[in-house]
């Protein structure tokens, strides 16, 4: 299905499996809540010139078990907050972004850092392939352009499983 404007609340909100979302404008917060499957691409329309507009408000993908989310812009705070199973790439996030993910994948076109990417690299390029192909962002064209580049400038964000067993033993006999 195809979009153009401004979509309200929870655009997306439970899309499933053969139910692909396509917006040319913007969003407000909460898009693709609960998604399981499918596909939202939220794509700038003439009216935002920003390089990096914001497309999206706060709290995208939240409790998402599936589906692919794009969006050629930034999205507010706290993207793919409960994630479990959706892939996204997007080009700016406000704060607390992949806050208690279980799964699924994010890509943020944008600064964030942890470990080095050199491993991912090939799979890296071919999702933000796709996302280009989606649409049509001029910052995954100028990124593949110039990958060597770039590539430097991503990192994988993971949880520290050891720290975060000795933050849970610390808060629970802080709490007993």
């Amino acid at each position: 299905m195809n979009f153009k404007g401004t979509a309200g609340q929870s655009f997306g909100c439970w899309n499933s499996k053969g139910v692909d979302l396509f917006l040319k404008g913007c969003a407000n917060d909460y898009v693709g809540k609960g998604m399981n499957g499918g596909k939202i691409v939220i794509s700038k329309n003439n009216s935002l010139k920003e390089k990096r507009s914001v497309l999206a408000g706060n709290t995208c993908l939240f409790g998402s078990t599936g589906g692919e989310f794009y969006a050629n812009g930034t999205v507010g705070e706290r993207f793919a907050v409960r994630n479990s199973g959706a892939k996204a790439v997007i080009e700016g996030a406000g704060d607390h972004c992949c806050e208690y993910m279980t799964g699924g994948e994010v890509i943020v076109l944008g600064p964030v850092t942890s470990q080095d990417m050199e491993a991912h690299r090939s799979y890296l390029k071919d999702r933000i392939y796709r996302f280009l192909n989606e649409t049509k962002s001029e910052v995954a064209e100028e990124i593949l352009n110039d990958f060597d580049k770039y590539q430097s400038l991503f990192w994988i964000v993971t949880p520290d499983a050891e720290n975060l067993s000795r933050i849970i033993k610390n808060t629970r006999e802080e709490a007993a």
